[in-house]
């Protein structure tokens, strides 16, 4: 029982901390419904946590958007 308790508890191993990443940045595109140049990008969980290790700061295909990058007006989008 000593043993279970001291490496995290239930057996399982020690914590493992999650480890994750933004992806690349995708072109620029003109969004849906007459919108701005924007470009996206996904978050991918490489490694889960795992027995009570930290957790990622963004789920697995989390989505982020930006102008960041994207020249013209929203009729023509380059990038």
């Amino acid at each position: 029982c000593e043993a279970a308790a001291a490496s995290g508890g239930g057996g399982g191993g020690p914590p493992v901390d999650c480890v994750g990443d933004w992806g690349g940045w995708s072109d620029c595109k003109k969004q849906a419904a007459g919108g701005c140049c924007m470009r996206n990008r996904n978050y991918q969980v490489i490694t889960p946590a795992k027995n009570g290790g930290r957790e990622c700061p963004h789920r697995d295909g989390e989505k982020e958007s930006d102008k960041g990058g994207c020249v013209g007006t929203c009729d023509v989008c380059t990038g």
